[in-house]
């Protein structure tokens, strides 16, 4: 019985999943919309087109086999950050005007 040596070359090659596949438009604007909800002057709006986008580009993904589900849950990800940040700044601003003497 002859014992060759593995080689890189008799390790089969396959591409990985979605490897021709293009990246999803929607998933890169959702992270966008999602970052600039959370550091810039409208995170309610921001937050929401993060969310919207990113729940569609998941949508996308499965249908068209296309890349960027990570991609699309970092901007979900933002978007519920976002949202959180903007009710806890509104609670505060109830709890001090509710709170003045």
């Amino acid at each position: 019985m002859e014992i060759r040596p593995r080689t890189a070359r008799s390790v089969p090659l396959t591409d990985p999943p979605f490897a021709s596949a293009r990246m999803n438009t929607l998933a890169t604007i959702s992270v966008i919309s999602g970052l600039l909800g959370i550091v810039c002057l409208a995170p309610l709006l921001g937050s929401v087109v993060a969310l919207v986008t990113g729940y569609a580009a998941r949508r996308q993904i499965e249908v068209h086999r296309e890349r960027g589900r990570e991609r699309a849950g970092r901007g979900i990800m933002l978007g519920w950050a976002g949202l959180v940040v903007v009710v806890v700044v509104v609670a505060a601003i109830i709890m001090i005007i509710v709170n003045q003497p």
